[in-house]
């Protein structure tokens, strides 16, 4: 068969991307046929066919809406099997909600942003324009089944559209187990350390994530600059790694207003994000809005305890006290530095990181690539029209 995958924008880091090179090999190794739809590239696969899907520079919104009509225009022209979008786009067989439920984020959003500050945001092009795919998606005819990565997903998908739920599947993300493994630490941890000037005995803090301010980084750092004065941790050292895309004068700014800059080390992207929960030992996600967070499960896998919030799917993996602790609410930085001062102990940690591996084991990223290949069946769709 003739497959398509279609996404924006490729990049050497990032959970979807990784996802949907991970599938795109599963189905080359069946002898399918992949064409990757996507205005950038980075990659060296030579078993895919690329088409280059023009896009207008400039804001967030040209880009998007020219790239959902430019896919449109190009798939119309190829005689294509299946259509699998990991982005939102016109024309699709099969959408993956990567990003979940754009409505939903805006509406956690209202809830830590002032009155006027949500009304400009709801009027804003991008937002509109993914209000408008959304919904084209979810409760019109521009997918004929989509795949969730988490029940949360599923749940906001059908609290604001009237999809039909029985073409909505839950896919749990899967994970790389080899890559990310406790075994990294012999290999990784002290040259990871001595690189960025952290000592062997400190504790290490991770923070992945690429949009900052929907993974919640502002709440981690006031909970750490509340660790010393409310949990009692003057005789502790820690530091903070803060890893991903995001704006980061703000955050630099944020941290020397709160005065914790001995504390962080801003470090950027990387390919080579296993070295970092190598380096760490308790994770740190407190998400505003996440359909279902890679990086904690990568974490896991690391054999390193996570923190996070109700409001990532990756929660509903998570066993509250056991490999991890689940924050009800994400501005809740009291919580945040209670739940980081109880890991400081290290037999605790140890223990709950040991858990939070045999847990990770189960969600493989081949059992989460063979699921979504198996909904991929042309049997499956055939019945019904494309859209």
């Amino acid at each position: 068969m003739k497959i398509a995958l279609v996404r924006m924008r490729y990049v050497l880091y990032g959970g979807a991307e990784n996802y949907l090179t991970l599938v795109a090999n599963e189905l080359v190794t069946q002898g399918h046929e992949v064409h990757i739809f996507s205005h950038r590239w980075k990659g060296d696969n030579i078993s895919f066919i690329f088409h280059n899907v023009p896009v207008v520079k400039g804001n967030a919104f040209l880009r998007a809406l020219s790239f959902a009509i430019g896919s449109y225009l190009l798939l119309k022209k190829e005689r294509l099997d299946i259509i699998i979008s990991f982005d939102r786009i016109l024309y699709q067989d099969i959408y993956r909600a990567g990003d979940g439920c754009h409505r939903e984020w805006l509406e956690q959003k209202k809830r830590i942003e002032s009155p006027l500050k949500a009304f400009l945001v709801m009027i804003n092009p991008f937002h509109r324009t993914m209000l408008y795919l959304e919904k084209k998606i979810y409760q019109g005819n521009g997918s004929r089944m989509i795949i969730a990565n988490s029940y949360k997903s599923k749940e906001d998908i059908l609290r604001y559209y009237q999809t039909d739920g029985g073409k909505i599947n839950v896919v749990y993300n899967g994970v790389d187990s080899i890559r990310f493994s406790p075994s990294n630490r012999n290999l990784h941890r002290y040259e990871t350390r001595k690189k960025y000037n952290i000592g062997i005995d400190e504790t290490v803090l991770l923070f992945v994530g690429s949009g900052f301010e929907r993974k919640g980084l502002g709440f981690l750092l006031e909970g750490v600059s509340l660790l010393e004065k409310r949990c009692k941790m003057q005789d502790s050292r820690y530091k903070v790694l803060v890893v991903g895309k995001g704006d980061y004068d703000y955050y630099k700014k944020m941290v020397r207003d709160l005065g914790i800059e001995k504390d962080i080390i801003f470090v950027g992207t990387t390919d080579m994000i296993e070295k970092f929960y190598a380096a760490s030992d308790v994770f740190i996600l407190p998400s505003i809005y996440d359909p279902f967070s890679n990086a904690c499960l990568e974490a896991m896998a690391s054999g390193i305890p996570v923190i996070t919030t109700k409001n990532n799917g990756a929660s509903e993996i998570i066993e509250n006290g056991k490999n991890g602790f689940v924050i009800e609410d994400p501005s809740d930085v009291d919580e945040i530095a209670s739940k980081i001062s109880l890991l400081m102990d290290q037999d605790l940690r140890e223990s709950f990181g040991r858990d939070a591996r045999k847990k990770a084991e189960r969600f493989t990223i081949e059992n989460a690539v063979k699921k979504m290949v198996e909904i991929c069946d042309y049997g499956y769709l055939r019945e019904s029209p494309r859209c």
